[in-house]
């Protein structure tokens, strides 16, 4: 099939290496992949496409939805763009014959609406954060979106409950669940937690509330003034210039005892990231939002490392409490602490954890996944 994927992102998180999965996969499977990006791309999300050589197209995309630095000129260029992006995109399917337009992530949504009104491809719509259900947001999908999509693919049964609530239930035939496609080994051995040991908890992600990072350092400076037998690592970078997020760094850089168990690694590129799970004992994900299927926590799963986590989004379906973690009760500094302790406090229920956690059910097994992004691509199925 021809393929043309949307997939103007500004940066490698979580949502676009799951799609480059994705990519990596269909291209394998003898699909002509076509990846619409931006002409402005970062040069962190570039040298994943060329190292992958997907042919991709480049168009001048509109300003940033997070937010416009000039309001009344973003403002204008946002309308522009939102004629000519969709135009580009039209002359494209000409000239390629696009039998499918896949849709990665509905924050993609705003530049190519007038786009997927106006051609006749098939769309699937990629959810993989979560929708808001506000009234403006419940209208665009209903009038706009839904009337135009083939096939929603949610990576969370959270995700696709929340689709519902925006399209209908009437519309529950057109939506799948397909968890995200994790690159990681199928089984390891399961970790070991002698008392010798000083426990190290990971947190893995975007250094932003959001992400809970603030409660995280918090939670690391507090353990840490109380508890001289425990270390911190945080890898990831922060982007939104947090003021909080920037002042806890600084004082624990000053604090020689906190800063020798306190580490902060920056950005670490995925394939690196592995060898942090590997020396990990806990992860920690505080998430402050709806996250649904945040692929840390698999990742964790798989090379047998329990979880702390807020109790948000799609995370219960990826953390059974005190069997392969800890689902804090609230999402508090206090809760994410007492989690903490929960599980490095015992040794023997340690190995449990670290062996149920090990224990993936097949729908987030890598060929179980892998089969069901081909089968929706068959052309046979539609």
């Amino acid at each position: 099939m021809n393929v043309t994927a949307i997939f103007a992102y500004t940066s490698y998180f979580g949502a676009e290496k799951a799609n480059m999965e994705v990519f990596r996969l269909l291209k394998k499977a003898g699909h002509d992949l076509m990846l619409v990006t931006r002409r402005d791309i970062p040069e962190e999300l570039k040298s994943h496409l060329l190292k992958e050589e997907f042919h991709s197209h480049k168009v001048e995309w509109g300003p940033d939805y997070l937010g416009f630095k000039n309001p009344i000129s973003d403002y204008l260029k946002a309308l522009y763009r939102m004629v000519t992006v969709p135009v580009e995109l039209l002359r494209l399917d000409r000239q390629r014959k696009t039998d499918v337009i896949y849709v990665p992530n509905y924050l993609q949504f705003f530049f190519v609406w007038l786009y997927l009104l106006l051609t006749k491809k098939m769309t699937f719509f990629r959810i993989g954060d979560i929708p808001s259900t506000g009234l403006a947001h419940f209208l665009m999908w209903k009038y706009f979106i839904n009337p135009r999509v083939t096939l929603y693919i949610c990576n969370s049964e959270h995700g696709k409950s929340r689709l519902l609530k925006l399209i209908g239930d009437e519309h529950e035939k057109k939506v799948q669940v397909i968890r995200n496609i994790y690159n990681q080994p199928l089984k390891t051995v399961a970790k070991n937690f002698p008392q010798t040991f000083v426990p190290e908890c990971l947190f893995v992600g975007q250094m932003n509330r959001s992400k809970g990072a603030h409660i995280a350092i918090k939670a690391a400076i507090k353990i840490c003034n109380v508890n001289e037998n425990i270390i911190f690592s945080f890898v990831g970078m922060d982007r939104s210039g947090d003021e909080l997020i920037k002042n806890l760094i600084e004082k624990i850089s000053k604090d020689k005892n906190l800063s020798s168990r306190i580490h902060f690694y920056g950005y670490v590129t995925h394939d690196k990231v592995k060898s942090y799970y590997s020396k990990a004992h806990v992860l920690i994900v505080p998430s402050m939002f709806e996250d649904s299927s945040p692929n840390v926590v698999i990742e964790a799963r798989y090379l047998g490392l329990p979880v702390v986590a807020f109790p948000v989004g799609g995370i219960y379906e990826l953390v059974v409490h005190k069997k392969t973690g800890y689902l804090c009760n609230e999402s508090s500094l206090e809760a994410l602490i007492e989690g903490i302790y929960s599980i490095i406090s015992s040794p023997e229920a340690y190995k449990d954890l670290s062996e149920k956690s090990l224990d993936i059910s097949p729908e987030f097994q890598p060929k179980f996944i892998q089969q069901a992004w081909l089968s929706i691509f068959e052309p046979s199925n539609y």
